[in-house]
């Protein structure tokens, strides 16, 4: 399956898995369209298109463990986006260790035969700095609309971002089952 295809399948059948729930079938106001459609770009597209490149060139032991970064990454973003709520030097020191862990085997798993590239490791953590801030910035969303509706729209504005590079991928693919139920799964 090429790289393409994975991000517009994953949204399409987590839509398709949402627009189940009655909850998640509500409207968005106009005046928010633009905010959830920001959203869906930087919680969903992006992320969705740098963890298949990443993971042509990153094991998934690597990934699992830059993954786990995401809340750790959230609380520096926090941090620096919400200055009134600062955290103690203790929790601050805390985030620190663990980031330069993180950072410190992350880097030492780059070179050839060790399990990640330089530019891989590059999109995970681009990614989970995507998925820090969208979970800061969706807080006030989620509260006016639900997170089940948030998430719906989310979806079909990544969706309707992904479809300029996703189309064209599906060309370059062939369809096999086990991915189909790969992908449906991860949806």
């Amino acid at each position: 399956v090429a790289t393409g295809v994975v991000p517009i399948a994953r949204l399409g059948f987590g839509a398709l898995a949402l627009a189940c729930f009655p909850a998640a079938r509500k409207r968005i106001d106009k005046s928010d369209m633009v905010r959830v459609a920001l959203l869906g770009l930087v919680a969903m597209t992006i992320p969705f298109y740098l963890y298949p490149l990443a993971e042509q060139s990153v094991s998934s032991s690597i990934t699992g463990m830059i993954n786990g970064s995401i809340p750790i990454t959230t609380v520096v973003v926090a941090a620096a986006i919400l200055t009134r709520n600062m955290p103690s030097a203790r929790r601050i020191i805390a985030v620190i260790i663990g980031f330069v862990g993180i950072a410190l085997i992350s880097i030492g798993s780059v070179g050839d035969g060790k399990g990640a590239s330089l530019h891989g490791v590059a999109f995970l953590l681009a990614a989970t700095c995507c998925y820090a801030f969208t979970s800061i910035l969706s807080r006030e969303m989620q509260v006016k609309y639900g997170t089940l509706t948030v998430l719906l729209w989310q979806e079909l504005f990544a969706l309707l971002f992904s479809l300029p590079l996703g189309i064209p991928a599906l060309f370059d693919s062939q369809f096999a089952w086990s991915a189909f139920f790969a992908l449906l799964v991860l949806g």
